[in-house]
């Protein structure tokens, strides 16, 4: 049984793009940070929200991703190409409060765009990893 779940949803975060949904390369450097408060000290499974590609708009299966915890800094890639609409489970982290769980999605991601909806964070039950 999972414990009650935080989230925020998109933050403004515009970019130009091309006629073939390409970003400018200025661009490059974008990134968002969603901050998420943790109400107790324990694991929290952390996962991310993106939508659904436009026809014309390829998303990046690398998108560069840090999630900062207890431990430390995690670096992950996400492949945002597949699993829209749904919530994609970076993993499960220890955070102590009073703290937040911070995650930073970057822009400079090869191969495609980056699309962010909404960052979760909820209390991990007990023995998952």
């Amino acid at each position: 049984m999972f414990g009650p779940s935080v989230f925020q949803e998109q933050q403004v975060w515009a970019r130009q793009y091309d006629s073939e949904g390409n970003t400018e390369a200025e661009d490059s450097a974008a990134r968002i940070t969603f901050e998420i408060p943790v109400p107790a000290e324990g694991r929290y499974e952390v996962a991310l929200r993106w939508t659904p590609r436009r026809s014309g708009f390829r998303l990046s299966s690398q998108v560069p991703v840090i999630v900062e915890h207890a431990g430390g800094r995690t670096r992950l890639g996400v492949d945002q190409s597949r699993d829209a609409a749904q919530w994609n489970r970076l993993g499960t982290f220890r955070f102590p409060p009073p703290s937040a769980a911070v995650v930073e999605i970057s822009a400079n991601a090869p191969g495609g765009n980056v699309v962010v909806d909404a960052v979760r964070v909820r209390r991990a039950s007990a023995g998952e990893d």
